[in-house]
């Protein structure tokens, strides 16, 4: 698949999705990074994990929580799916510099 139909399949996946939650979804998603605040992130178990990061323009430091796809207990390592695609803020600030921290619950 070249670049061109790349985009072209991209925009078809990501075009019914809003470019940001409303306020009830918006809360729903940050649950888990509440359960992280408050040192019970472990209730999650590798189910999600907590991604810190700086933001590309601001320079601010950013929390995002991720679903886990996949997790391999052996080497440590998580897969994650960005639901807004390369659209999604968490994402390209960690094109533009490494995250910072991955916290996972146990």
């Amino acid at each position: 698949m070249n670049t061109s139909e790349t985009k072209l399949r991209e925009k078809q996946i990501t075009r019914w999705l809003p470019s940001r939650p409303n306020r009830v979804l918006g809360f729903v998603l940050r649950l888990p990074s509440y359960l992280y605040r408050l040192r019970l992130g472990g209730l999650l178990g590798h189910r999600f994990l907590l991604l810190t990061h700086r933001g590309r323009k601001s320079g601010l430091t950013r929390r995002t929580p991720l679903e886990v796809l996949h997790h391999d207990p052996h080497s440590r390592e998580s897969v994650v799916l960005s639901a807004w695609g390369k659209k999604a803020d968490w994402y390209r600030n960690i094109e533009a510099s490494p995250p910072l921290e991955v916290e996972t619950g146990r």
